[in-house]
């Protein structure tokens, strides 16, 4: 993937599944992780979803430290709650896949064990359907 390729993300809700997959591509930069993951969000309220993949095989980051380390705190301010299971879909050879292990790492310092990373998307699908 080209390293300057703009942002972009689809989301699909899948209610039967209790599921929204949001797919991104290109680089992600703060105000987009935000962004995607209000709409995210948003979708799963309309369509009574617990369960996020966020498939990132096809982005890369580009996120201070800084910032990093303040977004599990913006999420739960947006209202991510012990109740949501969100799992994140990486490339085994993810460009700055550091972001990814920040995050996790940071999430779990707070006491929150709904987020998960995966590098095989049926790993990540299981873990999502299985209990909490």
């Amino acid at each position: 993937m080209e390293r300057s390729a703009p942002a972009s993300w689809t989301i699909i809700p899948v209610p039967e599944q209790g599921l929204v997959r949001v797919t991104t591509s290109g680089v992600l930069c703060l105000s987009d992780l935000q962004a995607f993951g209000l709409e995210a969000l948003a979708c799963g309220r309309r369509h009574a979803c617990q369960k996020y993949l966020m498939d990132h095989r096809l982005a890369v980051t580009d996120i201070g430290i800084l910032d990093i380390v303040e977004l599990p705190a913006w999420y739960e301010s947006m209202g991510v709650g012990p109740e949501l299971k969100i799992a994140s879909l990486l490339a085994k050879d993810a460009l700055r896949r550091e972001d990814f292990d920040l995050f996790h790492a940071r999430t779990s310092t707070r006491g929150e064990h709904g987020y998960r990373m995966f590098d095989d998307l049926d790993e990540a699908l299981r873990w999502l359907d299985s209990p909490a």
